[in-house]
């Protein structure tokens, strides 16, 4: 099966807010669903919110709180099939 991308969601966890800005514009500009959230804890809330699957997360590793990697492995029983 082919998607567009407008069938894919990412959700984008960056404490740098520029690093966040510049890569949800060049994601939603080619047509992605973005959700942001500013770190470990905000991007759970933010799932937890979503109707919808978040396909794929883009996480700085090193945030505080909630680690990309811990946040990922939190994410993983939750992603789509």
């Amino acid at each position: 099966m082919i998607m567009n991308s407008t069938d894919y969601c990412i959700l984008i966890a960056e404490d740098n807010e520029v690093l966040r800005y510049v890569t949800s514009k060049a994601l939603s500009g080619q047509g992605y669903c973005v959700i942001e959230a500013s770190d470990g804890k905000e991007a759970m809330e933010r799932e937890a919110e979503y109707d919808g699957k978040i396909h794929v997360p883009v996480t700085n590793v090193d945030m505080p709180g909630i680690k990309g990697h811990d946040l990922a492995r939190q994410m993983k029983p939750n992603a789509p099939t």
